[in-house]
């Protein structure tokens, strides 16, 4: 490419907590710089969508898609999944399921639907973003459910013909079989493994608890053409995730 055809982008990644005041995440998105930003756990109520919120108060366009719904509201909202906002121009929003819609509702955090959230950029040269929300296994153990899930996604991944960026809250740590298979053809885009994005807010579920920032949860990968400027985690106290901020060239 040309160099004098190259764009940098700031790609935001953040699992912004279902509990969380949905004003505060808009604070800390207008308070960073970013010009796509990846989102899971965004929830709707019949108080508040919280996508349409940020969207219109960011003024930004943005993709949402379900990833699961409940009639009676279990943890207090409707309905929950992942949205990309973006500042730069998109096309062929699309989205795919690598674990199912529940029909039943489930309550089980395994058992949930889990989408992968996809845009394509109008960027110099077309630049695909994908993030997804992957289930929870207790103290982030692969399960054969789980497994299952991550073949689904590396199938998806690899139906994607151009530059391409996936983001997301894994829901695993950096020495798990996902890693080591995205690691085998795509780059991972940073920052450092060392550096831990969870939790920030005392956790506790079915025995498992935790109460400081130790696990590296959440990721961003792409295709090898990406040229990687810098990768930092965000320090905040809003969610019980920190979000990751890379910088890229393509």
């Amino acid at each position: 490419m040309n160099q004098k055809n190259n764009m940098q982008l700031k790609i935001l990644q953040w699992n912004v907590w279902y509990k969380e005041d949905p004003q505060k995440i808009l604070q800390l998105l207008r308070e960073t710089t970013w010009d796509v930003c990846c989102l899971q756990e965004i929830d709707v109520s019949n108080s508040l969508d919280v996508s349409k919120f940020l969207k219109k108060e960011l003024g930004a366009e943005g993709h949402y898609v379900t990833a699961q719904d409940w009639d009676d509201k279990p943890r207090g909202y409707a309905a929950q999944g992942n949205m990309i906002l973006s500042r730069v121009s998109f096309t062929d929003a699309t989205h795919c399921f690598v674990q199912d819609y529940n029909k039943e509702k489930t309550t089980d955090f395994t058992k949930e639907g889990r989408v992968a959230v996809s845009i394509t950029l109008e960027t110099p040269q077309p630049l695909q973003i994908v993030t997804v929300h992957l289930s929870y296994n207790h103290k982030f153990h692969e399960t054969e459910q789980k497994l299952k899930e991550e073949e689904q996604l590396l199938s998806y991944l690899k139906t994607i013909k151009k530059p391409f960026v996936l983001t997301g809250d894994f829901n695993i740590t950096p020495k798990s079989h996902l890693i080591e298979e995205l690691s085998k053809s795509y780059q991972h885009l940073g920052p450092d493994y060392s550096e831990p994005t969870w939790t920030t807010k005392p956790f506790s579920y079915n025995g498992f608890e935790e109460d400081k920032l130790n696990w590296r949860l959440d990721y961003a990968f792409g295709s090898k053409d990406i040229n990687v400027i810098s990768a930092e985690v965000v320090s905040t106290d809003v969610s019980d995730h920190l979000p990751l901020l890379v910088t890229i060239e393509v």
